[in-house]
């Protein structure tokens, strides 16, 4: 149930903040492309927007594009994950400035 996804996502941002990067690695190899999808959205609505922007600086450090380029070629149903929150992320991005600009 929720419970779980609430603890992949508490264990995710653990590793994250602890720069455990083999274990962030594991996790993108071995976790179901259902239940990544589950813990981002769970993050989504659960942290606030400087805690997800911290938590995606750590992530882009711990991580970088090359490797997260190969962990791709690997699993390539990742993109479908990449994709949706790429995609999640720009229609936030553009009801806010809508909101922004609706106020002025």
């Amino acid at each position: 149930g929720g419970g779980r996804i609430q603890r992949l996502s508490s264990r995710f941002q653990e590793m994250v903040k602890a720069k455990d990067k083999q274990g962030v690695l594991d996790y993108m190899l071995k976790v179901s492309v259902e239940d990544m999808n589950a813990v981002i959205l769970y993050q989504e609505q659960h942290l606030s927007e400087a805690e997800q922007e911290r938590a995606d600086k750590d992530f882009n450090k711990l991580v970088p594009g090359s490797e997260f380029a190969k962990i791709l070629r690997q699993r390539p149903e990742l993109r479908t994950v990449v994709e949706e929150a790429v995609k999640r992320d720009m229609q936030r991005k553009v009801a806010w400035m809508r909101q922004k600009l609706g106020r002025s």
